[in-house]
């Protein structure tokens, strides 16, 4: 079992943001040493690696576990519908931050702890 089936949908598709804003971020820092001609410093190539390992778990589930079958319109769409739907979307994504936050915290907070 992958212990991110666990976790509730919207955490998991905020992970996997996460998980792709990271690749996007390794990657232009890889681009502008390589620019630069100069050697890659080693965190660099330690995250790159522990990156990709960790790929495999993420991509494995990703898209089995958030994929929603697309609405069908049969007709046009009623505006008042829709812009509830918008103001659901918004505060379904503020959930999601609020949520990666407080988890993030109590990550954070645990290991502060366990250092001492």
């Amino acid at each position: 079992m992958n212990p991110l089936t666990m976790l509730p949908k919207k955490v998991r598709t905020a992970i996997y943001a996460g998980y792709a804003t990271l690749g996007v971020a390794f990657g232009a820092t890889q681009v502008g040493f390589a620019t630069a001609h100069v050697d890659q410093p080693a965190w660099l190539l330690v995250a790159f690696g522990v990156f990709g390992y960790l790929g495999t778990a993420l991509g494995l589930v990703a898209a089995a576990n958030t994929a929603d079958p697309a609405p069908v319109l049969t007709d046009m769409p009623d505006m008042q519908k829709l812009t509830k739907q918008v103001e659901e979307l918004n505060r379904t994504n503020a959930g999601i931050a609020e949520q990666v936050t407080k988890q993030l915290n109590a990550t954070a907070r645990a290991a502060a702890r366990s250092k001492h």
